[in-house]
């Protein structure tokens, strides 16, 4: 199996299995895929991951660019070669990568300062109920000892297996 071109033959394509996806994000991904990364990649096996994600680097050169949009753009790339392997072996990803589980716990994302006491524990409770398996809790937008409150909230609304992980922006300073 093979990177072909964006302008190679797509009937031979889905005989091999392969389906050209399209990007939909807004900023530019696509635009990178097809007119850099592309071309840096024709003619490369797939299995071969560190020196597919290797070929990609030179893009990221340019420090006068926003290299985040090529890094998101490779990211995707890198996605949909290993989804192509596991497609192609029949295998999905989790064992594909020496995976003994077919499923881990989720987290969420929250914690905004826009929820009250009890509101929060409501919502945290919820999380629980959904089988949700931890959040990334947001602090630094209120004093530590409001954080801790907060926190202490939503840990009561949990239990102590359910995974808080506080997240603080950039907002706390290392002294």
């Amino acid at each position: 199996m093979h990177v072909d071109h964006p302008g190679s033959n797509p009937r031979r394509n889905r005989r091999r299995g392969l389906q050209r996806g399209r990007a939909r994000r807004p900023g530019g991904d696509r635009r990178i895929i097809v007119a850099e990364l592309g071309p840096l990649l024709a003619g490369r096996e797939i299995p071969a991951q560190a020196a597919l994600w290797n070929a990609l680097l030179p893009p990221t050169f340019d420090i006068l660019r926003d290299r985040r949009l090529v890094i998101m753009a490779m990211a995707a790339v890198d996605s949909a070669a290993w989804d192509a392997v596991g497609k192609a072996l029949g295998v999905p990803l989790w064992r594909l990568w020496g995976g003994s589980r077919s499923s881990l716990p989720i987290i969420a994302i929250g914690g905004y300062y826009n929820e009250g006491p009890g509101a929060l524990a409501r919502e945290m409770a919820d999380y629980r109920r959904l089988g949700i398996g931890g959040r990334k809790f947001k602090v630094g937008g209120r004093s530590p000892e409001e954080d801790a409150a907060r926190l202490r909230s939503a840990r009561e609304a949990t239990g102590p297996d359910f995974v808080l992980m506080a997240d603080a922006n950039q907002a706390w300073l290392h002294d």
